[in-house]
C-alpha cells in the first residue's frame, strides 16, 4: 500500500460543518480522522457558512448556491440549494436522473474537483450518499480522470425516493458499477448492497461528535412536551406513535414533531380523534433536544429500512447524549440497545400504554429525571478512520 501521506483523499458530501445536521457528522468526523492519520484531505461540499467567517482546519472547497440560487438561506429548513422545480415534470425527472436532486451543486462541485486535481492530484474519492448527486460527482470525475472512487451510504439508500424508483435504481446501478468498493454504516445493509451491486463492501462507522450537544443551551418550554426531532414517514410505525399520543391526550401531554409533515401519521392520528403539533425542522436541534420534556425516538423499521434491522444510530446517539429522558418506541439496533442499557434516562418500550405511563412519570420527576451523559453515547462507537484509511490505500 502507498504511504498515508501520498494518498490524497477527496470527500464529497452535501452536508458539512457548520450545518448542524446528521448529514454533516460522517463527513466531518472522517475528514478529521483521515487528516490526523496523515492523509492530505479535501472536502467538496456546499457553503453552509452564510455570513459566518469560519476558518477551516482542513482543505474544504465550498460551492456557494447563491451563484445559481440567490434566495439560498444556509440555515433554512428544509435545506434548499436549487431553484424551484421546472414546471415540466419530465424535464425535472431527466435532470434528476442525470445529476441527482442537487444538479447545480453537483456541476459546481465537479468543476471544483477538476480544479483541485490539477493543482494537487487526487488519489481517491470517497462520496457520501446523502443523495445521488454526491455519487454522480464522483462517478463523472472518475470517468474523466481514471481516479478510483468509493461509494458510501450513510442512510437507508432507497428510503426517501418517490415516484420513478425503477429509473433511479437503474441509474444508481450504472454509477455503482464503476465504484471500486462500497462502504456502509450497517452490517445488514452492507450484505444486501454486496449482493445487489456485486461490489466489495465494507462496514465503516464514523463515530459521533458530542461536542455540539455538550455546549448547547437547553431551549425550555412553558409546558411539558413529548418531542420528536426529524421526519416521521412510511419507514416508521406511525400507528404505534398515534396510539401513544392517544394514551397521552387525557394527560394534556402533546407530541411536537420537528420535521416534514407526514400524511400517514396525520391519518393515524385523525382516526383516533387526536392530533400532534407539527413544527418546522429546527435550526437548533441540540437545544430543542436538551430542553424537551421527553424525547421520542422512533426507529425506522418499515420498508427498505427494515432490511437494516433498524435505523442507523446517529440520531439515537444524539438523543441519548442530550441527557433528556428519552423513550425509544420500538426496536433498536442491537448495538443501540447496548448503549441505551447503560443510560438511566433512556427507556426502550414497545407497548404504547406502558410507554405513556413512563412519559407521565418523567413529567412528575421534572428536572430531577434529567441526567447528563453525553460522553457515554459519544464513546460507544470508536472512530473508524483507520479502517477507512486502510481501504482507501489498498484501492489507491
Amino acid at each position: 500500500m502507498k504511504p498515508v501521506n501520498e494518498v490524497h483523499v477527496a470527500i464529497v458530501s452535501f452536508g458539512y460543518a457548520p450545518l448542524r445536521h446528521v448529514a454533516s457528522t460522517r463527513a466531518a468526523q472522517m475528514a478529521k480522522g483521515l487528516a490526523a492519520l496523515g492523509h492530505p484531505v479535501t472536502v467538496l461540499t456546499v457553503d453552509w457558512r452564510g455570513d459566518r467567517d469560519e476558518d477551516d482546519a482542513l482543505s474544504v472547497v465550498r460551492a456557494n448556491p447563491r451563484c445559481w440560487f440567490p434566495d439560498f438561506v444556509p440555515d433554512g429548513r428544509p435545506l434548499r440549494v436549487e431553484r424551484p422545480r421546472a414546471r415540466s415534470r419530465l424535464r425535472t425527472l431527466a435532470r434528476t436522473l442525470r445529476w441527482g436532486p442537487y444538479a447545480r451543486w453537483a456541476q459546481a462541485s465537479l468543476a471544483d474537483a477538476r480544479s483541485v486535481h490539477r493543482n494537487h492530484p487526487i488519489s481517491i474519492v470517497w462520496a457520501i450518499h446523502g443523495d445521488d448527486s454526491a455519487h454522480e460527482i464522483a462517478f463523472r470525475f472518475a470517468r474523466e480522470t481514471g481516479v478510483p472512487w468509493v461509494a458510501d451510504f450513510k442512510d437507508p439508500w432507497d428510503l426517501f425516493h418517490r415516484g420513478p424508483r425503477a429509473a433511479q435504481r437503474g441509474q444508481r446501478r450504472r454509477r455503482l458499477a464503476t465504484a471500486a468498493a462500497l462502504t456502509e454504516t450497517a452490517r445488514a445493509q452492507a450484505t444486501i448492497d454486496r449482493a445487489l451491486f456485486r461490489r466489495p463492501t465494507e462496514v465503516i462507522w464514523s463515530g459521533y461528535d458530542a461536542s455540539g450537544m455538550e455546549v448547547a443551551a437547553p431551549e425550555r418550554r412553558d409546558r411539558f412536551e413529548l418531542v420528536h426531532v426529524g421526519h416521521l414517514g412510511p419507514q416508521h410505525d406511525c400507528r404505534l406513535v398515534a396510539q401513544l399520543v392517544e394514551h397521552l391526550a387525557p394527560e394534556g401531554i402533546e407530541l411536537v414533531v420537528y420535521g416534514h409533515g407526514s400524511p400517514l401519521l396525520a391519518n393515524e392520528l385523525r382516526a383516533r380523534g387526536v392530533a400532534a403539533r407539527q413544527a418546522p425542522f429546527t435550526t437548533s436541534p441540540f437545544e430543542v433536544m436538551k430542553g424537551a420534556g421527553t424525547l421520542l425516538v422512533v426507529p425506522a423499521t418499515h420498508g427498505p429500512a427494515a432490511q437494516r434491522g433498524g435505523s442507523v444510530g446517529v440520531k439515537e446517539l444524539e438523543c441519548f447524549a442530550a441527557g433528556t429522558p428519552t423513550l425509544c418506541l420500538g426496536g433498536l439496533l442491537p448495538e443501540m440497545h447496548a448503549v441505551a442499557a447503560k443510560l438511566p434516562h433512556v427507556a426502550t418500550i414497545t407497548d404504547p400504554h406502558a410507554a405513556a405511563k413512563w412519559i407521565i412519570a418523567q413529567r412528575a420527576l421534572g428536572n430531577r429525571g434529567r441526567t447528563n451523559h453525553p460522553n457515554v453515547a459519544a464513546h460507544a462507537w470508536p472512530s473508524k478512520a483507520l479502517a477507512l484509511s486502510d481501504l482507501l490505500r489498498r484501492i489507491a
